[in-house]
């Protein structure tokens, strides 16, 4: 790199924004330049903190490794940024690590050229201190740096497929609602140098690179120019056991990584997907239908961080009200990509996770609830008041033999694990068992019993998972629940009254039954310390206080308030509105 050009690079600097030109031109003579490939570690945990790098193509990652040995991801670093100036100026040792994402080009200003140039020209000082003070509220925020989100990515193919090609145009189509986008692949790319695909990045908000089935080159520099990669295979023709050559190396460079599974257009339901997960560490798995819009659509959404998790709670025959919130949602473009929830928001969920039309799922919960009650096989109450059966066969007969990691969106429910005391949260593993731990609220049903421990109703802990969700959101979180609203109440301060006058007069007592309190209390329970909203970006509280946590022939009612109070939610809301998908990313 000659003297002017690398001058030309400061420019667009921002700690030298204050320099005149004769000071940048001895800035450039004095500091060292060096090219770093992507996934080289430009410094490590423990280094001594003696200089100061700038990025002047590429991009950083700056990871810091926690107890468990995983890695944290703190923030990335793009061109015209710097790094390693807090242990400069605090003189300790280097407290994370920072890779190269992707070739690039830096600049190293040891100590005394960094303190030369400080008391030359005290607004470089002013500049940095306005860079640190940005990181570390970034590093504060709640929801986690956004600067982390990923901008480019390596599409990997596992074996050869004849659908690669369509399924990389569909998803760059659908990335350009969110952003300028680009698919490059090898035959324009694989010659290009550095400063290509420097302004190729800096031109776009999201680059694709295409890359092909084998360890060649020109995956290799894929891969070297991803913040995230992409695992593509055709679910039903290819083979579980078969890895791409650079899956260990993305591993170990610890890259965000995702697996795409190319379904056919009239598939009913994905099957065998836990054969595709076992053995890979993968941040998500997304089943996409060949040639539907809405498939490429949910999953560009994923992609930018803007997608849509619905949370739905516990909360017995009021639940029903989430089916009317779904219509709701529906009917207002909002396209969600993911679901999870308690007892009976974690079944309608469920439904909703394997893309059943709403007539359909209405239909199914109406045969379940409505026209036979769940609860009314009564049994000897050494465990719990019902033996659980119905409950069991029901579940079964809705969702067979489907597994989680099945279902059309991303999907978990919670349970209480009452051997460990914890929230469990499923997220893989058959539907119907984990659903049934979902809604076995103590003493009313029997807890499950898996690998020797008991689960029981979510809600114990934890009725509107909403931090689960946040877990794996990539995107703002809406939250339905009808756990909140009051449930009873007794006038009487002396509800039983007395024996004569039960025996006698055969007064009624002013008092809820054994069912509905301990209903009541098995979907009490949130998780303390969070705000009125549960943290959601979107808090739907449908008033379903008229309907009786066991009066599963409100069905109709509750469904009702549901989309009532959704529809007048969403009316007018600016979050909502914000939510809404484009046309072609609505399903078809």
């Amino acid at each position: 790199m000659t003297e002017d050009s690398l001058i030309d690079l400061l420019d667009g600097v921002p700690l030298f924004a204050e320099l005149d030109q004769a000071a940048k031109r001895s800035l450039a003579a004095e500091a060292a330049w060096f090219s770093l490939p992507g996934g080289a570690s430009l410094f490590v945990e423990g280094d001594p903190g003696d200089a100061l790098y700038v990025v002047l193509r590429g991009s950083l990652v700056v990871t810091r490794q926690m107890a468990d040995g995983s890695r944290r991801r703190l923030a990335r670093v793009y061109a015209g940024e710097t790094v390693g100036e807090m242990s400069l100026m605090t003189g300790r040792d280097r407290s994370a690590m920072a890779v190269a994402e992707r070739d690039c080009e830096i600049l190293h200003l040891s100590k005394a050229v960094f303190e030369t140039l400080v008391l030359a020209y005290p607004a470089a000082m002013l500049g940095m201190t306005r860079q640190i003070v940005r990181r570390f509220e970034v590093a504060q925020s709640a929801k986690g740096p956004a600067s982390l989100r990923p901008r480019s990515f390596a599409l990997l193919p596992i074996g050869p497929m004849g659908g690669f090609a369509m399924f990389s145009h569909h998803l760059a189509t659908a990335l350009c609602d969110h952003g300028r986008t680009r698919l490059v692949d090898g035959d324009e790319a694989a010659e290009e140098t550095t400063d290509w695909f420097h302004r190729i990045e800096t031109a776009h908000d999201y680059v694709l690179y295409r890359g092909d089935a084998a360890a060649s080159p020109w995956s290799q520099l894929c891969l070297r120019q991803a913040d995230m990669v992409i695992l593509v295979a055709e679910a039903t023709v290819g083979d579980p056991r078969c890895r791409h050559p650079l899956e260990e190396l993305a591993a170990a460079r610890h890259l965000p990584t995702d697996l795409v599974l190319l379904q056919p257009p009239g598939l009913a339901m994905p099957s065998d997907t836990s054969h595709w997960l076992g053995g890979r560490t993968l941040d998500a798995h997304h089943h996409i239908r060949i040639g539907k819009p809405a498939d490429a659509a949910r999953l560009a959404r994923q992609l930018a961080g803007k997608a849509t998790g619905l949370v739905l709670s516990g909360g017995g025959a009021r639940g029903f009200a989430h089916v009317g919130a779904a219509r709701a949602l529906r009917e207002a473009a909002i396209a969600v990509d993911q679901i999870g929830g308690c007892s009976i928001g974690a079944v309608i969920g469920a439904g909703l996770a394997a893309q059943w039309p709403l007539d359909a799922l209405t239909a199914q919960l109406r045969a379940a609830f409505v026209r036979t009650s769940p609860v009314n096989d009564l049994t000897v109450p050494v465990v719990a008041l019902t033996s659980g059966h119905k409950v069991t066969g029901l579940l079964r007969q809705a969702f067979g033999e489907l597994r989680i990691e099945d279902l059309w969106l991303p999907f978990f429910c919670v349970s209480t694990n009452l051997s460990s005391g914890v929230l469990a949260v499923h997220r893989r593993g058959l539907l119907w068992q984990w659903l049934r731990a979902s809604v076995a609220i103590p003493g009313i049903m029997p807890p499950w019993v898996a690998n020797g421990e008991l689960y029981a109703d979510g809600g114990v802990l934890d009725n509107l998972p909403v931090g689960p969700m946040r877990q794996a959101a990539r995107g703002a979180v809406i939250a339905v629940d009808v756990g909140e609203a009051i449930a009873f109440s007794a006038a009487d301060p002396m509800p039983y009254g007395n024996w004569f006058d039960r025996l006698v007069f055969r007064r009624r007592a002013h008092m809820p039954n054994i069912f509905q309190i301990l209903l009541r209390a098995g979907t009490l329970k949130s998780v303390d310390g969070l705000p009125p909203d549960h943290g959601a970006d979107l808090y739907l509280v449908p008033p379903v206080e008229g309907v009786d946590f066991l009066n599963w022939r409100a069905f109709d009612r509750a469904v009702d308030l549901g989309y009532r109070f959704t529809c007048a939610a969403l009316g007018g809301n600016e979050a909502a509105a914000a939510l809404a998908a484009p046309d072609h990313g609505r399903d078809r």
